[in-house]
């Protein structure tokens, strides 16, 4: 990996790079007007772009490790989520930069060996959905959050070879 995020026109075999990241890129979301993209990256950042000419537009810090996660929230194109090694959800605002809310891994579940791996809106972006397991990939957890008040309105157990 050499820290770059990649853009490919399919039609015109165009590859765009986006740099500025200082470790591996590990996800990718773009926002609803398929202009703007976020990045996450080992380097314990996210970073915002204009992809049409390949501007980071902000650098957000506060992650204390990895950053393996980004989301958008379908609902604005502004907000987005990312989760990484840390363990902690943070909820951004794009054009501010600012941290709107952290949730912390366990305030969702808490069994300590459960990290949160992915995340996904609801299509109305109302419920974060969180998705969790243990380092041998043992046991996995969905944690259903409420985007407004943080709390964690569900739980549901499942076994990987369910």
């Amino acid at each position: 990996n050499d820290n770059k995020v990649r853009i490919w026109n399919t039609d015109t075999n165009e590859c765009r790079e986006l740099v500025g990241h200082e470790d591996d890129v590990n996800s990718i979301a773009y926002s609803r007007d398929g202009i703007t993209l976020v990045s996450a990256s080992d380097d314990h950042t996210c970073r915002l772009w204009d992809v049409t000419n390949r501007a980071q537009l902000r650098i957000f810090r506060g992650a204390t490790a990895e950053v393996g996660h980004v989301v958008f929230s379908p609902n604005d194109g502004t907000i987005f989520a990312s989760v990484g090694s840390d363990n902690t959800i943070r909820i951004w605002h794009g054009y501010t930069g600012l941290c709107i809310r952290e949730i912390t891994g366990t305030s969702i579940a808490e069994d300590t060996r459960l990290e949160i791996d992915m995340l996904a809106y609801s299509p109305d972006g109302t419920v974060l959905a969180c998705g969790m397991s243990n380092s041998n990939n043992e046991l996995w957890r969905i944690g259903l959050l409420d985007v407004n008040t943080a709390e964690c309105v569900r739980t549901i157990d499942t076994a990987p070879d369910a």
